[in-house]
């Protein structure tokens, strides 16, 4: 169960086709900020399954992980 202090995730995607190159790159950039809700995902497997091997933390942890760089690379890109 989510923490309810969190407000839902939400995902904005236009629902157009990009007009411009530039366009483009923007909503590549918006998706990969959208993913920041999938850093939660591993998060709560930790939570749920206390009693797991070390390896299982370890590659959920990484998992974790991959899933922030995505999202901070998508907000980089738009800044």
């Amino acid at each position: 169960m989510r923490d309810p202090r969190f407000l839902p995730a939400r995902v904005e995607s236009p629902t157009r086709p990009p007009k411009t190159e530039r366009e483009r790159q923007v909503w590549l950039a918006i998706d990969h900020a959208n993913e920041v809700w999938a850093v939660e995902v591993p998060g709560a497997f930790m939570w749920h399954w206390p009693d797991m091997p070390w390896q299982f933390y370890l590659d959920v942890a990484r998992w974790g992980y991959d899933e922030m760089r995505h999202a901070l690379m998508g907000m980089r890109r738009l800044e």
